[in-house]
């Protein structure tokens, strides 16, 4: 949300959250954008965890450059289940290096 918001100022619009942006500019406008920050990010060098938001997923443009730039996971559960098992993760890393 922060790379669309970031995105749509270099464009000159001013937005303090993706809900002003959604609310003033309509879903296709920042679908629009979302696309051109998901682009930008993806082009940059190195590794990084990238966290879209379930729409992201609606533009076949989105889909084709997830799918030739990255590992895209899916996590399809309950939020309390995910972050239990994140944690549960954690510990073990955590336990087995001290």
């Amino acid at each position: 949300d922060d790379e669309v918001v970031r995105h749509a100022a270099e464009e000159g619009c001013r937005f303090d959250s993706v809900g002003e942006l959604l609310a003033t500019a309509g879903e296709e406008r920042f679908r629009e954008l979302e696309h051109r920050a998901l682009a930008v990010v993806l082009a940059r060098p190195g590794r990084r965890v990238l966290a879209t938001g379930g729409g992201c997923v609606l533009l076949s443009t989105n889909r084709e450059l997830l799918r030739a730039r990255t590992l895209c996971l899916w996590l399809d559960a309950p939020l309390q289940q995910l972050v239990d098992e994140g944690n549960a993760v954690l510990d073990a890393v955590t336990i087995s290096t001290t």
